[in-house]
């Protein structure tokens, strides 16, 4: 059992309820009781707060172990390293952030066994989002590009409603004919003025059938976004590596999970 000690948060538990546990402890026969667990959010840019915090937690267990005679054999802490989804970010070096945390966390390894929680920052660069252009047209001087995937499908945090480009590729379909850039709002297939992809990305001749390929989607997206909202088809998932693709679970009606099940009459 690893003890979560809360970030301020309503994850976790107080600092005072952790020491009970540990000064009772006893009273668990059937619970042994390891470590700590701390994670206090996603998405940090500025490496001062995870410091803080590792220095924290290394002078938490000092106490725990003069105060309250509790060894801590674990630690899982999870730093919420920044990951950069957006077209003006720097890729160059994803792992960055990590090395530059790794002498910290490394002065903790050394006397506790550690787990970093690294989730997004890993998942992150994994995934690609594939839809489909199913119409195209101009209201008010704006192109809008409709898809068949929609917000329910598609979650980058911060993007901001739309207003920040994420990496996408355009595949050209049959219907493609070239054509100068323009700008398009790529909007999804929810009946909600709210579907909106991308409210503003460059494209040369976009057309119906084309594809568009949202990269650096692996953390959340289908797993967080509303998929039963409006009873939209959960999309097919595809795993790729070295051997080639592999259907890992194919579209499903998500019509048939919003229904009651109604057992029909007697003929």
């Amino acid at each position: 059992m690893l003890l979560r000690l809360t970030a301020g948060s309503q994850f976790g538990m107080d600092i005072s309820d952790l020491t009970h546990i540990v000064d009772h402890r006893d009273r668990y026969p059937g619970l042994l009781f390891e470590g700590i667990h701390f994670f206090s959010g996603t998405q940090r840019k500025k490496l001062e707060g995870q410091r803080k915090e590792l220095a924290m937690l290394d002078s938490l267990m000092d106490t725990l172990k003069s105060e309250h005679g509790f060894a801590t054999r674990r630690l899982e802490y999870g730093p919420g390293l920044y990951y950069p989804y957006f077209v003006h970010e720097d890729m160059s070096d994803t792992l960055g952030p990590l090395r530059e945390l790794a002498p910290d966390l490394r002065r903790i390894a050394e006397r506790t066994e550690l787990t970093c929680e690294m989730g997004r920052f890993f998942a992150s660069e994994c995934g690609t989002y594939l839809t489909t252009v199913m119409d195209t047209k101009t209201c008010c001087g704006a192109n809008y590009a409709i898809v068949d995937g929609g917000i329910h499908h598609v979650n980058y945090l911060g993007g901001n409603m739309g207003m920040r480009l994420p990496h996408i590729e355009h595949l050209p379909g049959p219907n493609h004919t070239g054509g100068e850039a323009q700008d398009w709002a790529l909007c999804g297939s929810l009946c909600t003025t709210a579907d909106v992809l991308v409210r503003k990305a460059s494209f040369s001749g976009l057309a119906q059938g084309d594809l568009l390929a949202f990269g650096h989607i692996g953390a959340y997206s289908v797993t967080e976004g509303p998929a039963l909202f409006l009873s939209r088809d959960l999309p097919k998932i595809v795993l790729h590596d070295e051997t080639g693709d592999r259907l890992a679970r194919d579209t499903i009606a998500s019509a048939k999970i919003n229904q009651a099940n109604v057992p029909q009459a007697n003929a």
